[in-house]
């Protein structure tokens, strides 16, 4: 079985009692509320305190072993281990899920050495921040229902936040890896911008996601996105370049 497929199915433990909550929301499903919390197993480490591209979208982070859980009533439904998820994050900080927690702010770039590295002076003053969001709750499928969000899982050269969606579905009622009516088999992972594409223009969008001369490209590629009856679906554009571009 292929990482990526592993990554599609739920993968249940049993809670630990030094479980840290990360976030925690109230979730509407099919008329009744639950609450869903991400959950790291034990205190998670900083990790991400530079804004050099391939921290793009997770600084200021904090890097541990996390779990999706969905509640009722204060009882556990189901539980999913994001940790595979990021099997493709190769920033260098070891395995676990990235999780924002701190967002960056002007003055951050401001006080950045020449290798974009924060100062450890200003961690004290970084953590005192509102958390970043992460259960932004959105209507991917279309089905009526925000009932999913979008998590960053990697970065691609320079700054492109790799990115998939998880939650629930009217076909598909428990926690789950969103893919294409194509291809089931496999995540659906884009560059943040498509999902946002996707969410705005549901009939049909383009989104560029490598232009030409973007590190040495050749050819300008992007995602042609839409979502239908059947399911969601992507397509892989690229054009050639030329002088002109």
């Amino acid at each position: 079985m292929s990482r990526w497929l592993a990554a599609l199915l739920p993968f249940r433990v049993a809670a630990e009692p030094s479980h840290v909550v990360r976030e925690e929301r109230q979730v509407v499903v099919a008329g009744v509320t639950e609450t869903w919390r991400i959950e790291f197993l034990g205190k998670p480490e900083p990790a991400c305190f530079d804004l050099a591209c391939p921290c793009t979208g997770f600084a200021f982070a904090e890097l541990g072993h996390a779990d999706l859980v969905r509640l009722r009533k204060g009882r556990e439904l189901e539980r999913m281990r994001l940790d595979p998820l990021f099997a493709d994050n190769d920033i260098g900080y070891g395995p676990g899920s990235m999780l924002p927690r701190w967002p960056v702010v002007d003055e951050d770039w401001k006080a950045a050495a020449h290798d974009l590295e924060i100062p450890q002076e200003r961690y004290a003053e970084i953590r005192k921040r509102e958390p970043v969001r992460i259960l932004e709750l959105r209507d991917v499928d279309g089905d009526g229902r925000a009932t999913e969000f979008l998590l960053q899982v990697a970065t691609v050269p320079c700054g492109k936040r790799e990115t998939l969606a998880i939650g629930l579905s009217s076909k598909r009622p428990n926690l789950h890896v969103f893919s294409t009516a194509e291809h089931p088999e496999r995540p659906l992972v884009m560059e943040r911008n498509s999902w946002e594409a996707l969410l705005r223009h549901p009939n049909g969008a383009f989104n560029v996601e490598w232009r030409c001369g973007d590190h040495g490209s050749e050819a300008q590629t992007g995602f042609v996105v839409w979502r239908d009856g059947r399911g969601l679906h992507a397509r892989d554009e690229r054009f050639e370049c030329d002088d002109t571009d």
